[in-house]
């Protein structure tokens, strides 16, 4: 073996010196395996949308294989806090959560730390909760006129009478009145008026954010005499036939009517000038409308009427009724054409004294107990409910050996 020289072995026992003094590296746990990783957590919502009281199924995966729990958490107060716990099967959970107050629910899945990995947490998800799985309707399709100076009110509502807040979205109420956001009332007193009325719109909003709007007008009216119209109901119509009616006002004045509110049945219509409704009726129905007058002096008034189309009308045939006299029994009896089935009234006055009317037969009996005329109204009801009067009156006598007076 050859030998070093000199200078070689020093500059060896040199090395061997610094490697002597350097610090030795010491291996750590850290480099002896990888760090541990987390779970993978799935999450899958079988709805997201729905209505208080409903179910949501919750389910996922959790990667790689375990067993144990997974915690399903939901965010109150702006921390997580543990709804339920739920255990894995085969590595996979499900559970079914029911949600009874409304509002935005964000729910997540948590696998606590475990053979090698640790903790893992799901994607957030999020469920909104309403109260009501349709959007809102507004009932109301027209508003009441009023009147300059006197008090006004009114209600908007929806079919459901679901909670909400009401406003007015475009254009103005009259002068004087407001609209109550809570309950959807327009009450006041109206400080001008307007022949064509204020137009406005209202949107109603309710408590899971959903809107519904609807246009109005409501009509301010110079002077308004509640005892104005006369007219306060109309005789039936038939299917088919003719019809004319007329309205009428206490005095007769001159004005214009016309259909507020309602509609009338197909096939009539209103005169303006004389408040006729007349026409031929094409289908079977009851109407309810409001007629409004108003006269050159803007003095108005406003009544509810109905109108019944029948398929076919009952006519009392009885046109007038035999004298009686005091203390004699009495009999007679009111008819219609065709002897219908039905039930029989006095819808105006009264009969004399002592006698009554038998509603099935449409018989009056008994016996007069005091010399009178007695003027009344007779009113005959059909098997359909439709109704017909008839003005009648009875003279009763007092007899004196073979004078009667």
């Amino acid at each position: 073996m050859p030998r070093t020289s000199a200078p070689f072995r020093a500059l060896l026992l040199l090395l061997a010196a610094a490697v002597m003094l350097t610090p030795a590296l010491v291996a750590t746990s850290a480099d002896a395996k990888p760090k541990n990783k987390p779970y993978r957590v799935g999450v899958k919502l079988s709805d997201t949308h729905i209505v208080t009281g409903d179910t949501v199924r919750v389910s996922g995966n959790v990667r790689p294989l375990t067993t144990g729990n997974v915690v399903i958490q939901q965010r109150v107060g702006g921390k997580w806090r543990k709804l339920r716990s739920v255990r894995l099967v085969t590595s996979s959970y499900a559970t079914t959560l029911r949600f009874n107050k409304p509002g935005v629910t964000r729910l997540r899945v948590v696998k606590a730390g475990g053979n090698g990995h640790k903790k893992g947490t799901s994607k957030t998800r999020t469920v909104r909760v309403v109260n009501n799985a349709s959007n809102p309707v507004i009932a109301t399709t027209a508003l009441p006129d009023g009147a300059l100076n006197a008090p006004y009110s009114a209600k908007l509502e929806t079919t459901d009478n679901r909670p909400g807040t009401w406003a007015v979205a475009q254009g103005t109420l009259p002068p004087g009145l407001t609209l109550d956001p809570a309950t959807g009332a327009i009450s006041g007193t109206p400080t001008a008026e307007k022949e064509d009325g204020y137009e406005f719109g209202v949107l109603f909003t309710d408590v899971d954010g959903r809107v519904a709007g609807q246009r109005f007008k409501i009509v301010v009216e110079g002077t308004i005499d509640n005892t104005l119209i006369v007219t306060t109901s109309l005789d039936p119509a038939a299917k088919g036939v003719a019809y004319k009616a007329e309205l009428k006002t206490k005095d007769g004045r001159a004005g214009t009517w016309s259909i507020s509110t309602g509609a009338l049945p197909a096939g009539l219509t209103l005169t303006p000038a004389t408040g006729v409704i007349s026409g031929t009726p094409t289908a079977t129905g009851t109407s309810t409308f409001q007629v409004r007058f108003r006269d050159a002096n803007k003095v108005s008034d406003t009544q509810e009427l109905t109108l019944v189309v029948a398929e076919s009308i009952p006519v009392i045939s009885t046109t007038s009724l035999p004298k009686g006299k005091v203390n004699e029994a009495y009999t007679a009896k009111v008819e219609t054409v065709g002897n219908l089935t039905g039930t029989w009234s006095i819808a105006a006055g009264a009969l004399p004294a002592g006698l009554t009317l038998a509603p099935a037969t449409g018989v009056i009996s008994g016996t007069p107990t005091k010399r009178e005329t007695a003027n009344f109204t007779v009113k005959f009801k059909d098997a359909n409910g439709v109704e017909v009067t008839k003005a009648l009156s009875i003279q009763i006598q007092a007899c004196l050996l073979i004078i009667c007076v």
